[in-house]
């Protein structure tokens, strides 16, 4: 994708959190079927008091329409086909692909067989679980490369969260998008992490469409006590939340900021990926995690509910892909 002026530039410089989002009760009714068959979201499904909030940022971010999302995908895919869209990465990932999924469908439906949703006519959003971003597998035959930590799960466990099906050229010229995110799953050293984005950036640049739209999203850290921060306000300022995440820095969130400088840049120069800003506003979100699962088991503060600040990363996406319709000739509004 040839980047233009208005793709160099972030999407995220600065703003705020406003209350009252009119999608929150839709979107709470579309992924009412993923809240059903997911623990995490099960477990926000008991938050029925908790406040709903939309970004109000510089520049502005419009909120996602199917239409206007829909338009975008079919400006940026080839003649006579539908578009697709593919998310590659961790469990997070996996939030914001369905949050697409039901907005734009205003329900939410398990992924048909091989992993993705019908989207704007007969367009195609896919999610392929690859929590390191691997792109081969290890000299002794490990799965991830041999990035298997210490305690961490086991080999079959792996394998699922490591899938390499993304990698293969046949698979990813089906995508006009691509999004690919790693780095809640910690890779133990700054080097290894390094190699890790190259070869997964080198892969987009060999096996994708010259013309897909690649992008890079933001990791964003989970927050110590947000089981007492559930209904919460957000922060105001991004210097309080930067504040208040040094203070309650969950497990390796403190790395991520830093991550994810080096990941942009490194999608940047060796696949002319743009980049989801994600963070800046994430992070002053302290309300909305999981908590304390239904099921009992760990406190969960890294992941969100739905609706929730996942909502933000579809219009940021949405805008991204507007954007680059533009770039490419198309007058979209």
């Amino acid at each position: 994708m040839e980047r233009c002026t208005e793709l160099a530039q972030a999407d995220v410089v600065g703003g705020q959190w406003v209350q009252s989002d009119v999608r929150a009760a839709r979107l709470a009714r579309a992924v009412a079927g993923y809240v059903r068959e997911d623990a995490r979201d099960a477990a926000c499904s008991h938050n029925t008091t908790r406040s709903f909030w939309s970004w109000a940022g510089v520049p502005v971010v419009p909120a996602t329409s199917k239409a206007h999302f829909c338009a975008a995908l079919r400006a940026l895919a080839p003649l006579n086909r539908e578009g697709g869209v593919l998310f590659v990465g961790d469990s997070i990932t996996d939030q914001h692909a369905v949050t697409l999924a039901a907005l734009l469908n205003a329900s939410y439906r398990p992924p048909y067989p091989g992993g993705g949703w019908k989207i704007c006519g007969s367009g195609r959003l896919a999610y392929k679980r690859n929590d390191f971003l691997t792109t081969a597998l290890g000299p002794r035959g490990e799965e991830c490369e041999g990035l298997r930590q210490p305690g961490g799960p086991d080999g079959e466990k792996l394998a699922e969260r490591c899938s390499l099906t993304w990698t293969h050229r046949n698979f990813l010229k089906n995508f006009d998008v691509i999004v690919v995110n790693s780095g809640a799953h910690t890779i133990r050293e700054d080097a290894i992490f390094r190699v890790q984005m190259q070869r997964a950036a080198a892969v987009l640049a060999e096996n994708a469409r010259a013309s897909a739209l690649k992008i890079w999203r933001d990791t964003v850290p989970g927050v110590a006590g947000c089981e007492r921060t559930q209904f919460a306000e957000p922060l105001a300022t991004l210097g309080e939340a930067v504040a208040y995440y040094d203070s309650h820095a969950f497990f390796d969130g403190a790395t991520f900021k830093r991550r994810n400088e080096i990941a942009a840049e490194i999608f940047r120069a060796h696949a002319g990926a743009i980049r989801l800003h994600a963070y800046t506003p994430s992070i002053m979100r302290i309300d909305s995690h999981v908590g304390r699962h239904v099921t009992g088991g760990p406190i969960d503060c890294l992941h969100y509910c739905i609706p929730g600040p996942t909502m933000l990363w579809v219009d940021l996406l949405t805008n991204r892909m507007v954007q680059a319709a533009r770039c490419a000739g198309h007058p979209l509004q």
